[in-house]
């Protein structure tokens, strides 16, 4: 631990929430912004593609980029599972991403 122990850098702004997992891990900013990182073989990283981020060079700090679910969306709690990412938006819209698939719950 201490200085063995390697800072990971998420980029500037003011953290509200961090959620880890074994296999990925995601950051809500004060914005209502999120970003995620880590093993993204089945798409829980909500970016549209199965490509893991932070486990090549250049791909976090200002690199890591915001999860884009749509324009005026405010993510506003974020649970994860192993193979799966459960965003609660605008605090009434539930959106979980897993094998490319949505599902989206209004209560």
């Amino acid at each position: 631990m201490g200085s063995y122990l390697a800072m990971v850098d998420v980029g500037a702004g003011t953290i509200l929430q961090l959620q880890l997992n074994g296999e990925h891990s995601c950051v809500i900013f004060s914005t209502f912004n999120l970003r995620c990182w880590g093993d993204n073989r089945n798409g829980q990283l909500g970016l549209g593609n199965i490509n893991s981020v932070g486990d090549e060079a250049n791909e976090m700090g200002t690199n890591l980029a915001d999860t884009n679910l749509g324009s005026g969306v405010s993510v506003t709690n974020v649970a994860l599972g192993n193979y799966h990412t459960v965003f609660f938006l605008n605090l009434v819209l539930l959106l979980l991403v897993s094998h490319f698939s949505f599902l989206v719950c209004h209560p």
